[in-house]
This record gives structure tokens, sequence and C-alpha cells, in this order.
């Protein structure tokens, strides 16, 4: 018997996502199910789980499942270890991807539509399938480098996670030198104003230093008689001495 909420199919128990709003990468979809206590899904009969799906009315969404391509050995693996047994009619149409290229992720999806398997890139966002099935030992330990050389799946903090950090870290850094410039902006218009306003102070205090010059000049000129009287007070003495 499955748990609530879980589907029964040839004796094992399956949950999908139900909403699209449950979209993830492989990789988190694959930290969901473990997140609840299941795993990927890996099933025993794949012959029953492919036509079970392909009775769902879901008919265009694909759901990751826990398959992919192993590099090092150019297989198809689930992560149980095993391999996947692929035949003339496990694919869907449009699945042929590039396997030369080690840049690329492989990860297994199944199609409702035509009750196949795709291979899709492990970084696009899907629905998926999780399973709860103790009697599989599924690999925790031994999935590094199995995806791509470039790519670690275990014991690593979700991409998805790490990519909307880093995308907000660099949009608060955009907006700090946004801030950053219009502040300089201002300073600099501000300082260009203040230089302005003493330029015209000091041309103005230039054009009035000769007018408080010439008023000096016309007290000093109204002061020069004084000293032309000083002879003849002097000469009204010797005309005085002359007499005694």
């Amino acid at each position: 018997m499955c748990s609530k909420g879980y589907t029964h199919i040839a004796g094992e128990c399956f949950i999908f996502s139900s909403s699209q709003g449950t979209d993830m990468t492989w990789e988190l979809a694959r930290h969901e199910c473990k997140n609840q206590g299941d795993e990927l899904a890996v099933p025993g009969d794949v012959e029953a789980f492919r036509k079970y799906v392909g009775k769902m009315s879901t008919t265009f969404v694909e759901y990751f499942v826990g398959g992919y391509y192993k590099y090092q050995q150019g297989l198809w693996k689930w992560i149980n270890d095993k391999n996947i047994k692929i035949h003339g009619n496990f694919w869907a149409t449009d699945s042929s991807r590039n396997y030369s290229n080690p840049g690329e992720t492989h990860c297994l999806t199944v199609f409702p539509s035509e009750d196949k398997f795709r291979d899709r890139s492990c970084e696009v966002w899907k629905r998926y399938i999780c399973q709860k099935n103790t009697t599989q030992s599924f690999n925790h330990h031994d999935l590094g480098n199995t995806l791509a050389p470039t790519e670690q799946v275990e014991n690593q903090a979700p991409l998805g996670s790490l990519y909307y950090a880093v995308g907000a870290i660099l949009l608060i850094l955009v907006i700090l030198a946004i801030a950053l410039g219009i502040y300089i902006h201002r300073k600099r218009k501000q300082s260009k104003a203040n230089v302005n306003d003493s330029k015209a102070i000091t041309d103005e205090s230039r054009q009035q230093q000769p007018m408080r010059h010439d008023s000096e000049n016309s007290l000093y000129g109204q002061a020069m008689p004084v000293e032309e009287n000083r002879p003849r007070r002097h000469d009204s003495e010797n005309s005085l001495y002359g007499q005694i």
C-alpha cells in the first residue's frame, strides 16, 4: 500500500509534482525528493510505468525521472547505478541531442503524450516524479562528475538557489553603482556652482576697490590747503621778530 498522495504502479509508489509552480531543474528536483524522504523515480518495471504515465491527462507536460547520461562510460544510467535499457520504442520524438559535447548535460524525462522518454538538458525546468521504495539501493555518494565533468550533483547547495543569490548580489551592486554615480554628479555640480559664486564675488570686490580709492584721494585733496597756510604763519612770525 502507498501513502496518501502516492500512486501505485507495479508494486512501487510514486508521487507526481502536480502544478506548474513546482517546475525545477533535475538536480533541484532530486534535492526536493530527498527532502521528503524519497528519490527521483527509478521504476523497476519501465514498461508498466511509461504506459501508466501515457494515460495521464497532462499530455504536454514532461517529468524528470532518475535517469542521466554518464559521460565517462557513454551510458544512460539510473541513479541506483543500473544501466537504462534503451530499445527502439524507448525515445519520444525530438529527443536526439549531441553526446560529443561534455559541456552539455543529459537527463531523462518521461513524456505522457507519447508514453515515452526524452533526453533533456538537466538545467531546464520541468515537473518531476518522486519514488518511495525502500527495496532499492540508491547511489547517494558516487555521483560526482557523472553528468558532466563540470557538474557536481551531491553535497552541494542547489544551483538554482546559488544563481538567485548571485543575481540578487549583482542587482544590488548595480543599484549602488547608479546611486554613487548620481551622488558624484550632484557633488560636482554643486562644487562648480560654488566656484562660480566665489568668482562672481571676487569680480564684484575688484570693481568696488577703485571707488573707495578715489574717495580717499578726495579726502586727501581737501586736507592740502591746511598745509599751504603754514608758510603764511611762519612769515607772520618773522615779521614779529623783525619788529623786535
